[in-house]
């Protein structure tokens, strides 16, 4: 079992900084949008969930005007400007420019960093997700006080309980193959239990009915639908509570878009690098959280199991 737990992190899996430096750049095609309730949108409804999938992706209006949007993101030396056209059924997304990305056009094809392709495909998603398309959202306040997050410093010694199933964030869609069926469910749990050494424990109880330190991690983002091209990524929200209260929060994004047989083995990629993150995380010892950050609660129903052979490091 650890050689396969060895050879599960010793696979290539990169983050988007280190993966080749040129690519096909994907165009993304126009999305539809639709509102959690069903009803027809507005197109200041769609505008305002391309305004908040921006502010939560760190992208920078540049211009805007009626139908018409365009962002910049500036990561260290790199930049890259888009212009999102938009109207009261949905959005497009085209590349405009770009600086330190290689950017080229060879034979009517565009090619460019791989970094712009998941980029482009993280603003899109958490456009099509945005909360702004719920008719009963309000907007918060450019500019509103943030009440300072707390910083807590422990050196932690375990054990930490984590439940062995991935949770979804509410109300998120996930293609039901891969939450039911993909063994990353439990690979995540599994490998930071191993690569903590004893600092985690996993376990199938109620981790709410746990005392002293827990652990839930919760997927707040993915794509990797079965058949789908290109980068696959999952981004998981981390909470650490010390009896139910929050002490430390941190969100792990991991992607790759190596040419794996298919989506579960992506996950199962991206399961081992977000242990990883995780592990280093805990054992740094500093810990932030919000403020107003909820208690933790018991569980509502219990989280979906993979009905594959659970992965390796996974409690039996």
């Amino acid at each position: 079992m650890k050689a396969i737990a060895m050879l599960l992190l010793a696979t290539t899996l990169v983050s988007a900084s280190a993966l080749a430096r040129q690519t096909e750049m994907v165009d993304l095609p126009y999305q539809a949008l639709r509102a959690p309730t069903g009803t027809a949108l507005t197109s200041a409804q769609v505008e305002a969930a391309i305004r908040d999938g921006a502010r939560t992706q760190d992208w920078k209006v540049v211009s805007s005007e009626p139908g018409r949007i365009q962002l910049r993101l500036t990561v260290s030396s790199h930049a890259m400007d888009v212009l999102v056209k938009y109207d009261d059924r949905g959005f497009d997304m085209d590349y405009v420019s770009s600086e330190n990305l290689n950017y080229q056009l060879k034979r009517g094809t565009s090619y460019i960093h791989p970094n712009y392709n998941v980029w482009t495909f993280n603003l899109a998603d958490t456009i099509a997700t945005s909360p702004a398309l719920d008719p009963g959202y309000v907007a918060e306040e450019a500019n509103a006080p943030r009440p300072p997050p707390i910083l807590t410093k422990l050196k932690l010694a375990g054990p930490i309980y984590l439940y062995r199933d991935l949770s979804y964030r509410r109300g998120y869609f996930v293609d039901e193959d891969i939450r039911s069926h993909c063994a990353w469910n439990q690979g995540y749990a599994g490998m930071t239990q191993y690569l903590g050494k004893g600092l985690v424990k996993v376990t199938r109880e109620d981790i709410a009915t746990l005392p002293g330190y827990t652990l839930r991690a919760t997927v707040v983002n993915l794509r990797a639908t079965h058949g789908l091209a290109g980068p696959k990524w999952a981004v998981i929200h981390v909470e650490l509570f010390d009896n139910g209260k929050v002490i430390g929060e941190l969100e792990a994004r991991r992607v790759t878009t190596l040419p794996l047989k298919g989506a579960c083995e992506s996950l199962n990629k991206v399961a081992g690098a977000l242990a990883e993150d995780t592990v280093q995380w805990l054992q740094a010892g500093q810990f932030e959280a919000r403020p107003e950050a909820p208690a933790l609660t018991p569980m509502e129903t219990p989280a979906a199991s993979a009905t594959s052979s659970p992965a390796a490091g996974a409690a039996p």
